[in-house]
């Protein structure tokens, strides 16, 4: 295919600067953000085989980077740069107005960033102000896709900045239930280094993890926990007798003998 005869987004795959600039002079920035049958746009297509010069060349020509693809499930180019680690091309594409776009699916660049194990990028996106709770439509958030991929050095990175370990996802699982789920040790590792993390840890055990929200509702840390009595269960809304019972035992067992319990469920004594 001669050049003349290219369509924008092959010639932006191709890297092909001058065919882009009369195509878009003769076609109108329309063309900018038009998608062929795979819901890319040219925009996008410089962003995924790494074309630094055209995706100036485009931004030069004000192509709106923070179009969304339909086809492509709202996803920006933003998007598609967060899952190569192209820093030029992150710096060029990320704005105020963009960064925390979330697609259809209700992910942002870092979630597309932590699921590709891009670590840089994901630093990038943070050192830019994205949001680093955003909840996908299913509730979750870029430290529980770390944590449910054993991503350890990404999760570690969240952490650091600042990302919650005890949100809930539509499952009512936390990070920390997820890692646990998936036996992820290099994650439990480092969310149980966070002594808010022990009654979770000792809910998951118990199979009770369904709970984490009441606690956390109440401000009910693994101390006060060892206080509680069934009432007091029942009170904060744990209604099924079985169920506090089995919590009621724990804590006796907690209260009467804390090093052999730890021990049983790999909790920190402290």
């Amino acid at each position: 295919m001669a050049y003349y005869e290219m369509d924008v987004h092959t010639a932006c795959a191709m890297n092909q600067s001058d065919v882009v600039i009369r195509l878009l002079n003769r076609d109108g920035l329309i063309m900018g953000s038009k998608e062929n049958s795979k819901g890319y746009t040219p925009l996008m297509y410089a962003c995924c085989y790494g074309h630094e010069d055209i995706v100036k060349l485009l931004i030069d020509m004000k192509v709106p980077i923070q179009y969304q693809s339909k086809k492509c499930h709202g996803r920006t180019a933003l998007m598609v740069a967060a899952n190569l680690d192209n820093l030029t091309i992150l710096n060029m594409v990320c704005k105020d107005f963009v960064v925390n776009i979330q697609d259809m699916n209700g992910w942002t660049a870092l979630h597309h960033a932590v699921s590709a194990g891009q670590l840089h990028a994901a630093k990038f996106l943070i050192s830019k102000g994205i949001d680093i709770d955003a909840r996908t439509c299913n509730g979750m958030t870029a430290l529980m896709m770390s944590a449910e991929d054993g991503m350890t050095v990404i999760a570690d990175l969240l952490l650091t900045n600042g990302a919650d370990p005890h949100i809930v996802n539509n499952n009512n699982e936390t990070a920390y239930t997820i890692a646990y789920n998936r036996n992820q040790a290099g994650i439990l590792q480092l969310l149980q280094s966070d002594p808010s993390q022990d009654l979770l840890a000792l809910l998951t055990v118990l199979q009770l993890d369904k709970y984490w929200p009441v606690f956390k509702k109440h401000n009910i840390d693994f101390h006060q926990f060892m206080t509680l009595t069934e009432d007091h269960l029942k009170n904060i809304g744990i209604i099924p007798l079985g169920h506090r019972r089995k919590l009621a035992l724990a804590i006796f067992e907690l209260n009467h003998n804390m090093e052999a319990l730890c021990n049983k469920f790999a909790l920190p004594c402290q």
